[in-house]
This record gives structure tokens, sequence and C-alpha cells, in this order.
């Protein structure tokens, strides 16, 4: 997974976890944090924009008294909590593999295996691996990976 960005949704649920908790700007934080990183297409946008507290008479009144759980934080936590979840699934090293896998003969992937089973493989044994792919295989591969950095 990405440091940086685990390290920033992170830091917006410890934000979340704070007595002084602002929501408007926890929404603005956390809107612009997850278009940058999964786009703007991502239905965690509308959700983090449907946040909001209810301050009608009926909840005021059913919640005098007695500290109840603060449910808008909760689903702030959740969402930010499901996108560090999907990062480390689309960066970890098991879906590199799978996609390389399904890209190339079942031969060179066990090349491959066998060039990233040492305990150090050179970036000139990679390079001179994949200058034996078929062109096609590796710009196929190289688009698959951008999509899955731009997800």
């Amino acid at each position: 997974m990405k440091t940086i960005e685990k390290a920033l949704l992170n830091k917006l649920l410890n934000y979340s976890n704070q007595k002084n908790f602002d929501l408007e700007v926890w929404k603005i934080k956390a809107t612009q944090l997850i278009r940058k990183i999964f786009g703007n297409n991502d239905e965690r946008l509308g959700l983090i924009e449907k946040l909001q507290y209810d301050y009608s008479s009926w909840s005021l009144r059913d919640k005098t008294g007695i500290k109840q759980a603060d449910t808008v934080k909760e689903q702030a936590r959740g969402i930010i909590e499901s996108a560090i979840d999907e990062l480390a699934l689309a960066y970890s090293d098991n879906s590199l593999l799978q996609l390389l896998k399904k890209n190339i003969s079942n031969e060179e992937f066990d090349v491959l295996q066998n060039k990233l089973s040492k305990n150090e493989v050179s970036e000139s044994e990679l390079s001179e691996y994949f200058s034996k792919i078929a062109t096609p295989k590796k710009d196929i591969i190289l688009a698959q990976l951008l999509a899955l950095k731009i997800k």
C-alpha cells in the first residue's frame, strides 16, 4: 500500500476521534483526499457529502440525558476505513502478481517467480527478463498497472 496515502487517511481517522471534531472541515479534507486517491467518481464522495448531524427537535429530545454513540463520527470512520482497506487490496503484491500472471504465459510467469524468489533480484535482471516479453503484452501490463493506480 502507498505509505503516504495510508498516512493521510489515518490522519483523517484520528481527526474524527478528536473532541473538537468539526464535521464540515473533515468533509472538505476527506472529499479532497478521496478524490485525489480514487478519482471523481468514487462512491465514497457521495457518502461523505450526505454526512450531517440531525438537529431536529425529535432527535434532540430522544438524545437528552442519554449518552449515545456519535453515529456521524462512526460513519465517517467507516468511510475512511473502507478506503484504507481498498488501498491495501489494490496495492498488494498479490494483485500485482495476479495481473502479471493473467497477461503472460505460464512459462514466463514461472521464470519471473524464480527470479523474485531470490533474496536480491537486480533491476538489470528484471529489465532483461521484461525485454524478452512481447511488446503488446508489456503495453497491456503497463496500462493495467496505471489503471490500478488511477482507481
